[in-house]
């Protein structure tokens, strides 16, 4: 299997992929190569796989990403005649529990009362902005002022999704989220005011953008202190449970989602709106429109 995967690697140098992508594919490479780098790749049997996906590694979500490369490692070596069948396909999927808790309105106020108390003067501003558009970490971090263009925030989102490009929004200056009481562009002109002049929207005291990590770090810290002990590990919400909450404020006043989102699929911007059990306790109102009374003869 080892000598395969040598190859599988030289495969995977000739696609035209992105840098982290590269980078995953070889943290998920060396999983494989530890759990059947040294057994014949003709040896290799579904209840085997299905074992070692089990008994060697720690988290389904793990499981599930190695499992998916597995597959194409082994469609590859179907391909160059290294093997008659794919081991891994019969394989089921692995699902990954979702166990980390959604964002309410009032986690949201005291993720906000924690941001305004923090010493990194940028991180209010980073959460303002999360739930104003309902960008992903990676495009927050990379906005700029020069993204606003004709009355609207453009923004090229990093994830591809497979498509081979990102999706491309115009979010009106004018878009008002109610449960802030702000609009996208008082967000971003309240951007202006935290640190000296700079191009990005969330900036370092010099001017210059944050790391992605930076920011998710920033934002657990917030969780933490404006909820310790709220949580058990793997329940906290992070930076991204800024998108869902936005999805199910926005969705509530009637504004496009899937768009803002960025999704070709409703079903995916479906799953944002689910908010685990949430409000599983609370009675939901039932919405209709009065008949209009008869006109008078």
């Amino acid at each position: 299997m080892r000598e395969w995967l040598a190859i599988y690697r030289d495969i995977v140098a000739r696609k035209s992929i992105k840098a982290n992508t590269r980078t995953n594919t070889e943290s998920n490479l060396r999983h494989i190569d530890r759990l059947w780098g040294e057994l014949p790749i003709r040896s290799l049997k579904p209840r085997l796989i299905k074992a070692a996906l089990q008994d060697g590694l720690e988290s389904d979500s793990l499981r599930g990403r190695v499992l998916a490369l597995m597959k194409d490692v082994l469609k590859e070596a179907v391909m160059d005649e290294w093997v008659e069948a794919n081991a891994a396909l019969p394989v089921d999927p692995i699902s990954a529990k979702v166990q980390r808790k959604r964002m309410s309105l009032e986690t949201l106020a005291g993720v906000r009362d924690a941001a305004a108390a923090h010493a990194q003067a940028w991180v209010t501003p980073m959460v303002l902005l999360g739930v104003a558009t309902g960008q992903r970490r990676a495009d927050l971090a990379k906005m700029k002022f020069s993204d606003v263009v004709d009355g609207c925030l453009q923004v090229v989102q990093q994830k591809e999704a497979g498509k081979g490009y990102g999706s491309r929004l115009a979010i009106p200056l004018d878009l008002r989220l109610d449960a802030i009481g702000m609009s996208v562009g008082e967000v971003i002109e309240s951007c202006r005011e935290y640190a000296p002049p700079g191009d990005f929207l969330i900036r370092q005291k010099s001017g210059k953008p944050l790391e992605k990590s930076n920011l998710s770090a920033r934002f657990t810290e917030i969780m933490r202190t404006a909820f310790p002990g709220a949580y058990g590990e793997g329940e906290w919400p992070s930076l991204h449970e800024l998108r869902s909450l936005s999805e199910r404020l926005y969705r509530k006043q009637g504004i496009d989602t899937q768009t803002l989102l960025g999704h070709a699929d409703i079903a995916m911007t479906n799953r944002y709106n689910d908010d685990r059990g949430l409000t599983a306790k609370e009675f939901k109102r039932v919405g209709f429109k009065k008949p209009e009374p008869p006109a008078a003869e």
